[in-house]
Order: structure tokens, then C-alpha cells, then sequence
């Protein structure tokens, strides 16, 4: 499973390569654009892919979480 601070890096890999886009401005070749905007958009769909998983994981644990508490509370056997 892919941890929150590697999406974070993948994000900011993302901005780094649009800066990099905004620095060279006319002069960039427009393959090479076109180039770097696919990788960043990969790189973002890839981390939101990433983040869905981890959320569901969340969404999970909390399920058995609130499970456990509710058996606890209510004296039952989980």
C-alpha cells in the first residue's frame, strides 16, 4: 500500500516538472510539452488511484472500529 507522504512526493514531483514547464515559457519545444504534461498528469492519476486505496483501507478500519466499539458498549462478543 502506498503511504500519504509518497503522494505527497508524487504531487510535489508534479509541481516541480510544471515549474520546470513555466521556467523554459516559449521556448519549449511543444513534444516536449506535451511530453511533460502526460507525465504529470500519469504521476496525479496514479497518486489519486493511490489515495482511493488508502482511504478504503480507513474506510475499513474504521468499520471494524465502530464494530468493536459498538460490541464493547453493548457488552456482546465482537
Amino acid at each position: 500500500m502506498v503511504d500519504i507522504a509518497s503522494a505527497q512526493n508524487v504531487v510535489k514531483q508534479a509541481i516541480e516538472i510544471a515549474r520546470e514547464i513555466d521556467d523554459v515559457g516559449a521556448d519549449i519545444d511543444t513534444a516536449d510539452l506535451h511530453a511533460k504534461i502526460s507525465q504529470i498528469s500519469s504521476m496525479l492519476a496514479t497518486t489519486k488511484i493511490n489515495l482511493a486505496e488508502i482511504k478504503s483501507t480507513h474506510d475499513a478500519q474504521q468499520r471494524e472500529i465502530d464494530r468493536l466499539t459498538t460490541a464493547l458498549e453493548g457488552g456482546k462478543n465482537p
